[in-house]
């Protein structure tokens, strides 16, 4: 079953739709990278999941609760903001692959250093 859902989810601004009909499913566990140029509405997905922005229509679901109705602080999501020049010494894959080395102490505190670098592994990222 899908953790995260994003369900016919819409973002208008004006006369620009930036989302108009958007279908998304992260499994629990799976990493999802959300790519693309300023201004394509990278930050905007965030906000709406975690209840920055309101939808203008659609659902989101966490689990099997749907989340897009509850206040942002009942949500149990987080987000953090990057700046483009948060590791200037490193480069993509050293700045991707930092919070996934850290990982081991902080994120999955379930689970072994080695098990986070298999995880690491399996979606293009080195240790």
């Amino acid at each position: 079953m899908p953790q995260l859902v994003l369900d016919d989810v819409r973002k208008r601004f004006g006369a620009i739709h930036l989302f108009d009909g958007l279908k998304l499913c992260a499994e629990a566990g799976e990493f999802l990278a959300v790519v693309g140029p300023s201004g394509c509405g990278k930050s905007t997905l965030l906000r709406l999941i975690a209840g920055l922005d309101p939808l203008d229509g659609g659902t989101i679901t966490l689990g099997k609760r749907r989340i897009d109705t509850l206040d942002p602080a009942k949500r149990g999501v987080a987000m953090v903001f990057q700046s483009y020049a948060l590791y200037p010494q490193m480069n993509v894959r050293e700045n991707i692959g930092f919070p996934l080395r850290i990982g081991a102490r902080f994120i999955w505190r379930s689970g072994s250093r080695k098990a986070t670098r298999s995880r690491a592994r399996r979606h293009w990222v080195t240790s």
